[in-house]
Parts: structure tokens; C-alpha cells; sequence
């Protein structure tokens, strides 16, 4: 199993007068490592890593969402390479609505999960997806 997530910018999130709307679309099998490598960019007591939405499935279907999204999202993705090439620019209800549209268009087999994700709740959670 593996989790389709979208994680706001945390700066576009606590100050949206501030800044631009961004989200990060991504994939992992392994959200505690996921969540620790975005954890350790920010002090836990100014920010907690979070998945703000969150979809699970088999490996097979979230991949192939992924690929789908990449492609009808690319002209919103801000450039390619490291660190850059999950980063949409723009309005985040979009991106949600493509991910559903995505979803049920596709007929892709995921469940969503009704709640924001933290290294603080992710152990009371039954995701489905491997834990060390």
C-alpha cells in the first residue's frame, strides 16, 4: 500500500497574505520517513510536518495517479528537478478538484483519509501502508 498525499506550503498556510498558493503532490510507502525528511527542515515547535490531504491504495494505483497528475498538472509544476518538480504554483482547490476528477475519471481504486496527517497522529492511523 501506498498513500497519494498533498502537503500545503507551511508558509503559504499560516500567512496566506503573505505568500503564494503551493502545494507539493507526492507518493510514499513510508510516511514516517516521509514526514521526518520535511520534519527535520523546520523546528517541530515552530512548524509540524504535515500531509494535508491524503489518499490510500495498492502501489500499483497510486503510482499510475501520480503519473496521470504529473502529466495534466505540468504547466502549473514550477520547474524541473530536485526539490522542485512536485511544487504546483496556484490554487490549491484546482489541484484537489484534478486529483478528484483524476481519481473518478480513472476509476483508480484509493480511499481517502479524512484527516490531516502529522508525525503526531500517523501511529493512531491504520493507513494501510508499511511502518517501521
Amino acid at each position: 500500500m501506498k498513500l497519494l498525499y498533498v502537503k500545503i506550503c507551511p508558509f503559504y498556510k499560516k500567512h496566506p497574505d503573505l505568500y503564494e498558493p503551493a502545494c507539493k503532490v507526492g507518493i510514499t510507502g513510508h510516511p514516517e520517513i516521509r514526514l521526518g525528511v520535511y520534519q527535520n527542515s523546520y523546528s517541530h515547535l515552530n512548524h509540524t510536518a504535515t500531509f494535508d490531504y491524503v489518499w490510500a491504495g495498492d502501489t500499483r494505483n497510486i503510482n499510475n495517479i501520480e503519473k496521470t497528475l504529473k502529466t495534466q498538472l505540468d504547466m502549473s509544476i514550477e520547474k524541473d528537478g530536485r526539490g522542485h518538480s512536485e511544487w504546483i504554483t496556484g490554487s490549491i482547490g484546482m489541484v484537489l478538484e484534478q486529483i478528484n476528477d483524476t481519481i473518478e475519471g480513472y476509476r483508480y481504486n484509493v480511499t481517502p483519509i479524512g484527516e490531516e496527517i502529522s508525525i503526531d497522529n500517523l501511529n493512531k492511523l491504520d493507513l494501510g501502508v508499511d511502518k517501521i
